[in-house]
């Protein structure tokens, strides 16, 4: 029979790493997305994100940002729940909607500043107008 504050210590030692690799700082109007890479700690404001793609590598995710593009560990569905204001347009993309520069719905293209662009499927095109109009 296993001790329940044995299983306590597990989950709670399992939620701490998860902390430590991704967390939110809660100060006023800032949120940042952090991650490690190597032996670093990386910090980056929500707000210079343009969007979030998966990499060629396995388990491995790019940012793109203001003048900012990382690759690090990580998984799209744990930065999907962890931050709402993120938008989940294709199984490969997060995105920032308050960084889109226009929207190409006929070859369905997010273009953003510097000439950075993501595709979105046609089921997304209906919440992206809504998203972009208001």
């Amino acid at each position: 029979m296993k001790d329940s504050q044995t299983e306590k210590n597990q989950i709670q030692k399992v939620l701490n790493s998860c902390h430590q690799k991704t967390f939110i700082d809660r100060l006023p109007n800032q949120r940042h997305l952090s991650f490690l890479m190597g032996s670093r700690s990386i910090r980056v404001d929500i707000s210079t994100i343009y969007f979030i793609e998966t990499s060629p590598t396995p388990h491995k995710l790019i940012l793109y940002g203001e003048d900012i593009m990382y690759e690090f560990y990580g998984k799209m569905d744990d930065l999907t729940d962890e931050y709402p204001e993120l938008l989940r347009v294709h199984k490969s993309f997060l995105i920032n909607p308050h960084q889109i520069k226009s929207i190409d719905y006929k070859s369905r293209t997010i273009i953003f500043p510097e000439e950075y662009s993501c595709n979105f499927p046609l089921v997304k095109t209906k919440l992206l107008k809504k998203m972009f109009h208001n």
